[in-house]
């Protein structure tokens, strides 16, 4: 089965429609919210369109904390069944007389990753048009009507720099990375659906558990900053690029150490 029959097939699922539907909603009640908010103030008393999307909102926060918890737990239920289909269809079998199991689960894992990263982008990257075609963009709100100035920033974090600077690419940038993470996370479900064949829900749980269990072990140490919550937080300083970097090469090795578990399996 080729990659594209592959994401056509996942994008029918029942599963995934249901959880873009949900994103989307969660996208537009977050800007729904933020314009109740603002509704009948002048221009000098708005923040600037960046500061009011989904991504930097303060009103909003508590939406995209909740998202930060629970998020990779719920794209792992809508990816994570995706092996199971196959197994308990019991087609498998004629599938790898077609096709090598390598090229099966590379395009399903492939699959997996885009669509997941999708379902959290675009949403994202609705709210924050929405936004920018709603309010100014450039703020004053505050007091004395003045424009709004720096009083000061982390210069060693390059993120930091951006959202002061460079609003829309810290936003996009954010966007990104919150949709990689949840896309990452997905992956990793799948491939432990490929070693524990038992039980979906099991594969789900395993996988929200690395996700807590990281972020407990890194705070705990003292590695704050290697957080992958900071990664999803949307209002406290983020961690920074390289650091995101070596986060997803940490998820990538994941991925690789089951997809490859699961692959001996398959052979013998």
């Amino acid at each position: 089965m080729s990659l594209f029959a592959v994401i056509k097939r996942g994008v029918n699922r029942y599963k995934v429609i249901a959880l873009f539907l949900v994103m989307f909603f969660i996208s537009i009640f977050a800007y729904y919210q933020e314009a109740m908010e603002y509704y009948g103030l002048y221009t000098t008393e708005l923040r600037s369109a960046y500061e009011l999307s989904l991504i930097e909102s303060l009103d909003t926060r508590y939406i995209m904390l909740i998202l930060a918890i629970v998020g990779p737990l719920i794209v792992s239920f809508a990816f994570g069944d995706i092996y199971f289909e196959d197994l308990e269809s019991n087609c498998i079998p004629f599938i790898f007389a077609r096709e090598k199991k390598e090229k099966y689960h590379r395009n399903n894992i492939i699959a997996v990753f885009i669509l997941s990263f999708l379902i959290t982008f675009i949403p994202l990257i609705i709210n924050l048009i929405l936004s920018l075609s709603t309010y100014p963009l450039e703020g004053i709100d505050n007091m004395r009507h003045i424009p709004a100035y720096i009083i000061d920033y982390n210069k060693e974090n390059v993120l930091s720099y951006l959202r002061e600077f460079y609003p829309l690419a810290y936003n996009l940038i954010c966007t990104n990375m919150v949709s990689i993470i949840f896309a990452l996370f997905a992956c990793i479900t799948y491939v432990i659906s490929m070693v524990i064949k038992f039980n979906k829900y099991v594969c789900c749980i395993l996988s929200y558990g690395i996700y807590l269990g990281y972020n407990i072990i890194v705070q705990s140490v003292g590695l704050d900053k290697y957080s992958i919550f900071r990664c999803i937080d949307m209002v406290g300083e983020k961690t920074g690029i390289l650091v995101f970097i070596n986060i997803v090469i940490v998820l990538v090795a994941i991925i690789a150490f089951f997809y490859f578990i699961g692959i001996r399996r398959e052979v013998e």
